[in-house]
């Protein structure tokens, strides 16, 4: 439970209908929603085509082969992927990396430095030792032959990040794509109604949000925590160490950081907002 002090130092506003930069409304009828599920990951996407060829069956397409890619290239579950490949260099001589998994990579050391060293996604079987890499020039060097990585906490938001990645070299400028939890927007052109995101957990939230991530998590007490960044794999990964810790100590870390986190802690008297206060500059 969030003690008096967060109480005092964290915001509580009600009624908890919120809005990030509210926008004129127009006709979202010429809005696309696709849903599906690949490899067990579910999706839902809400988009405005940008040409006559961007069809249902290609979106479809190539959403679907990207979220494939993911899948099978980063999870720990598959032998032969670049994750395996990492793991099984029992080695402190460097490896090439692609640039994705570089990408990755780096994202879980900024995840480690964000945390305080709380998120933790390397592991080695020198338990007395913080596990260790170096990546120079696309090449990683680990500080001991068995440091291994594990970036499942993270995939449902890269997909997200990615397939946001898709739309955007497509040309479409208007978009809402979810990946379980996890969120990527973008709204457009001013003028247009920008998708709102609502959730069954908290009934009377509604975010409009201009463009970027938004991750959310329920906690097994069930409070929901939301997070926001610029990547999806790094707001994921941030909910996940909110449903798991401490509430205070998380939200002053990435108050520090400059990440927007809110968790709304279900209590007697009902539902209590408590946030940092980088949450609090862009929400209305």
């Amino acid at each position: 439970m969030v003690n008096a002090f967060v109480q005092r130092h964290l915001k509580w506003l009600a009624p908890l209908g919120l809005a990030f930069f509210v926008s004129a409304c127009s006709n979202s009828a010429e809005m696309e929603t696709l849903q599906g599920e690949v490899m067990g990951f579910e999706y839902e996407l809400m988009y405005l085509p940008a040409h006559p060829n961007h069809t249902e069956s290609r979106i479809s397409q190539r959403v679907q082969g990207i979220m494939q890619y993911v899948g099978m290239q980063f999870s720990v579950t598959h032998p032969h992927s670049e994750i395996a490949r990492f793991n099984e260099w029992r080695s402190t001589e460097p490896l090439v990396l692609t640039r994705e998994l570089e990408g990755l990579l780096r994202q879980g050391l900024q995840l480690h430095e964000v945390s305080n060293g709380e998120i933790q996604l390397f592991v080695s079987e020198r338990e007395a030792e913080t596990p260790r890499v170096y990546i120079r020039n696309h090449q990683i060097v680990k500080s001991d032959p068995s440091v291994q990585v594990d970036l499942d906490g993270l995939l449902r938001g890269h997909m997200a990040d990615r397939i946001a990645d898709i739309f955007d070299l497509m040309n479409i400028q208007q978009y809402s794509v979810r990946v379980g939890q996890d969120y990527r927007v973008r709204a457009g052109k001013r003028g247009r109604q920008r998708p709102a995101l609502t959730w069954d957990e908290v009934p009377d939230l509604s975010l409009q949000v201009r463009e970027g991530a938004v991750s959310t998590r329920t906690t097994e007490t069930g409070d929901f925590v939301i997070v926001l960044h610029e990547s999806a794999a790094i707001s994921e990964a941030l909910t996940r160490w909110f449903a798991g810790g401490d509430y205070e100590r998380a939200l002053a870390t990435t108050e520090q950081h400059g990440i927007a986190a809110a968790v709304f802690v279900r209590e007697d008297s009902g539902i209590t907002r408590y946030n940092n206060a980088a949450f609090n500059a862009i929400v209305l």
